[in-house]
């Protein structure tokens, strides 16, 4: 994974929800923690757009198509090793199926790609999950989260 201290990442993650489930994918060789569960998603490269940053990076993760819909919110993340600006985008399944992800740099930084209930969801250490899935305890409840998060 590439080294982000003293840069500001901006990374794009999509927000996918069916049949009461959320798609995750399970991120390991964190430098801080075993693994994270967060939502498919990715570093923005320079000339690209949001939504087709999101598009690739979905599709490098879970091998899915996605159309991008709304932006859901917006997250900023301040750590001793990353300082990260986070865009998240409501998106739905065009087309595919989920696989093992493929890794462009052919260095594998993903354990697992599912479809979670909110209850297991709930089940998951805050620790080791993305923040706004912490006030997540419903799909409905995806479409209030600027106002949940604050």
């Amino acid at each position: 994974m590439e080294n982000y201290q003293q840069k500001v990442r901006v990374r794009v993650c999509g927000v996918c929800v069916f049949e009461d489930k959320i798609l995750l994918v399970k991120q390991i060789g964190l430098p801080h923690l075993p693994y994270l569960w967060l939502p498919a998603g990715g570093g923005v490269e320079f000339g690209e757009t949001l939504q087709v940053a999101l598009q690739r990076e979905f599709l490098e993760e879970t091998a899915l198509e996605i159309e991008v819909g709304k932006l859901l919110f917006v997250n900023q993340y301040v750590g001793e090793l990353l300082h990260a600006i986070e865009f998240f985008f409501e998106v739905k399944i065009v087309k595919g199926q989920i696989q093992d992800a493929y890794y462009p740099e052919n260095e594998p930084y993903l354990a697992e790609v599912r479809w979670l209930s909110f209850e297991e969801l709930g089940q998951i250490p805050a620790t080791f999950k993305h923040t706004f899935l912490h006030h997540l305890q419903s799909a409905a409840q995806i479409k209030d989260l600027p106002n949940l998060l604050g």
